[in-house]
């Protein structure tokens, strides 16, 4: 009888302080932006809300002579470290909708090759992802997503403002070089 009540204290503590561990995408954002940064203790940062879900799919819309199919996949308790995250991942399919060559297509990327985005935290209704695709170009920053409704999402892309350097040498055309991703809001279709 000792021994059973032991085991079942023993279960009690663990179930509670795995759930002290958790968080949530929202929770997340708020610690990040208040520069505190994600607490020691959080080992699990959960969509709890499920508000990845709506996301989930393939979107296709098009832009600057461009067409954009984007296949997001979630990935639950994902990570390698002490920290694991409920995420999602974007692979991409871009190219240019007058002669229908391919700029882009991570569609068979692992998931962290470049091109992939990889997903972060809400900021209020607006979901971040990283996004690198020629980093010597300072083609890369922050995606942010969007839910319109059930079949609709606007995306657009805020390239990495923080690269002062001339890279022209490793860039060609660096100075009249357009990012892969629209630079101002764009509306994607479910498929």
């Amino acid at each position: 009888m000792n021994k059973l009540f032991f085991l079942i204290l023993f279960f009690l503590m663990n179930l509670s302080i795995n759930a002290q561990n958790t968080i949530s995408l929202d929770q997340a954002y708020q610690y990040i932006n208040g520069n505190e940064g994600i607490p020691d203790n959080v080992s699990y940062i959960k969509d709890i809300n499920n508000k990845l879900n709506p996301f989930i799919g393939i979107w296709k819309g098009s832009y600057d002579n461009k067409v954009l199919e984007i296949k997001f996949e979630k990935k639950v308790n994902d990570g390698n470290s002490d920290l694991f995250w409920d995420r999602l991942y974007g692979r991409l399919l871009v190219k240019n909708s007058i002669n229908g060559s391919v700029l882009l297509n991570s569609m068979n990327n692992n998931l962290t090759d470049t091109g992939v985005m990889i997903g972060s935290t809400f900021q209020r209704n607006t979901y971040m992802l990283n996004f690198v695709y020629k980093s010597e170009c300072n083609d890369f920053g922050m995606v942010y997503i969007e839910k319109l409704n059930n079949n609709s999402i606007t995306l657009y892309f805020n390239r990495n403002s923080d690269l002062i350097y001339d890279m022209s040498s490793q860039c060609p055309n660096y100075r009249d070089y357009n990012t892969l991703l629209p630079l101002r809001k764009i509306t994607l279709t479910k498929q």
